[in-house]
């Protein structure tokens, strides 16, 4: 039996290696084709394709200050109109559409994501890829910042990689850029990534699709997970329950206590949530309640109780009932009633 030791396998014609192997005999390799299913949860990213829409499609720009979100994870300043795209690259169902609709403030043109802290499974390098189009701007640049929120404002972050250029074309490309993550990088709650344009001015558009982050100085093939485990990952940080059709879907059921006009239900989570969520709904005017004819004044979670795994839901209306008997919290036949459950970082 013998051996052949080498220090790395390049192929004849190339100019990097395939394969290097360490000193202690460990090897890492350079893939380009993986198969579907091949080095599984390497994308750090969720809904990097765009495919989980759980608010809506299209949202206009708003007013000046702070960020919102549209596709699962994805924050963008309120200044800019995002939109659901099926011009993609191929191999993509959608791609997000940016533009900034409105000229004046100071807030970027740019896309962000937060990633948990826990989630960061070690230091060292860390590639970033995406595609990207654009007609209007010719480079957006990248920020990785560590941070204790997502949102914008405040001073609770510091920079590792600040503004960094890339420049793009009016043709759909993929993009990469590696950085370095240390020990000192990660003292926040979450790292938050963000590709945009801060000179952006009114009406430029961009459109960007497969974000990927994952370890090592390499960008593999985009990681294609199926709808259902992209659409759970999406429902750790926020959850719209709704109603699809005009009718009357049930919501949740309840049970009046005391003579009181609030009944008090059970909400359960299809799964656990990041922290306890906060919660509003569409309108009270989107609900009824069934076989009372009475109006809904409230819906709410306070003082009911909730958890990571589900709540308890607190529905006010204008009449009294006996305690103990229960009532369903149903849609007012419409598609447009919908509870919202928000743990985003």
């Amino acid at each position: 039996m013998s051996t052949l030791k080498v220090g790395a396998i390049r192929g004849v014609s190339a100019s990097s290696d395939a394969i290097t192997v360490a000193s202690d005999g460990t090897a890492s390799a350079k893939l380009t084709s993986i198969n579907d299913g091949a080095l599984s949860n390497r994308n750090l990213l969720i809904n990097s394709a765009f495919e989980i829409w759980q608010r809506g499609t299209t949202a206009a720009s708003g007013a000046s200050g702070g960020n919102r979100y549209l596709a699962d994870r994805w924050s963008v300043p309120n200044r800019t109109r995002m939109a659901q795209s099926t011009d993609v690259p191929a191999g993509f169902k959608y791609a997000i559409l940016l533009d900034r609709e409105q000229t004046g403030g100071s807030e970027p043109f740019t896309i962000h994501q937060g990633i948990e802290k826990d989630n960061i499974r070690k230091t060292g390098s860390y590639t970033l890829s995406f595609y990207a189009k654009s007609s209007d701007i010719s480079s957006v640049n990248i920020n990785v910042q560590d941070r204790t929120t997502v949102a914008e404002g405040g001073t609770n972050h510091a920079s590792i990689v600040t503004n960094q250029a890339v420049s793009i074309t009016s043709s759909w490309a993929r993009y990469t850029y590696t950085f370095t993550l240390s020990n000192a990088s990660l003292t926040g709650t979450c790292l938050r990534i963000s590709i945009g344009n801060t000179s952006a001015s009114q009406h430029d558009e961009l459109l960007l699709t497969g974000i990927q982050l994952e370890t090592g100085s390499v960008a593999t093939d985009i990681e294609k997970r199926s709808f259902g485990q992209e659409l759970a990952l999406c429902q750790r940080y926020f959850l719209r329950f709704k109603n699809d059709a005009s009718d009357h879907g049930v919501f949740c059921t309840a049970v009046s206590y005391g003579t009181t006009d609030q009944r008090s239900g059970i909400f359960n989570f299809p799964t656990s949530m990041r922290a306890s969520p906060s919660f509003s709904i569409s309108d009270v005017s989107h609900f009824q309640i069934l076989g009372l004819g009475s109006s809904i004044s409230n819906i709410n979670i306070a003082d009911v109780g909730t958890s990571v795994s589900g709540c308890g839901v607190r529905v006010h209306t204008g009449d009294t009932l006996t305690s103990g008997q229960g009532i369903i919290c149903r849609a007012n036949n419409t598609g447009s009633a919908y509870f919202d459950f928000d743990a985003e970082l």
